[in-house]
């Protein structure tokens, strides 16, 4: 009698990050874009520069704002720019829609970039709900990504 070996389960392995970004659209300027805006809800003294994500190839990530003081507010992303060589996602700019959707960008990992860390940048702009209106200043941060090997 002859046994067949059972097929290899192919587990899908990408997985989809959520990255939010927490702005005080109250209070934000441009020169208070550190003091007011976290990936971290509850502690707005975390350094942005130093956050990181870890990803894999082929893995989804989907940037969001939300405010933090003011619920009728969208903060809209608009733009992730990479700023190293390695362009994780294999082009320079991924962008947003401003004030027409859900205001999030979402970008897929290059499967050729493996033990690689990406700086990037995050535009955004905040839509205020009150009046309705979309402040014209574009405020900008620059976290990382590190591709796990």
């Amino acid at each position: 009698m002859r046994f067949m070996k059972a097929p290899k389960h192919n587990k899908d392995s990408r997985k989809n990050h959520n990255v939010i970004l927490y702005v005080d659209t109250k209070n934000i300027d441009k020169c208070t874009i550190d003091e007011n805006s976290s990936f971290d809800q509850y502690d707005m003294d975390k350094d942005n520069h130093k956050f990181k994500i870890k990803v894999e190839a082929d893995d989804t990530i989907t940037w969001s704002g939300l405010s933090i003081s003011s619920p009728n507010d969208k903060v809209i992303i608009t733009k992730i720019k990479h700023e190293s060589d390695s362009n994780i996602f294999g082009r320079k700019n991924l962008r947003g829609r401003c004030c027409d959707d859900n205001g999030n960008v979402i970008g897929t990992v290059s499967n050729n970039t493996k033990g690689k860390s990406e700086i990037y940048k995050i535009y955004f702009q905040i839509c205020e709900g009150n009046n309705g209106g979309l402040k014209k200043v574009v405020f900008r941060i620059d976290p990382q990504i590190e591709v796990d090997p």
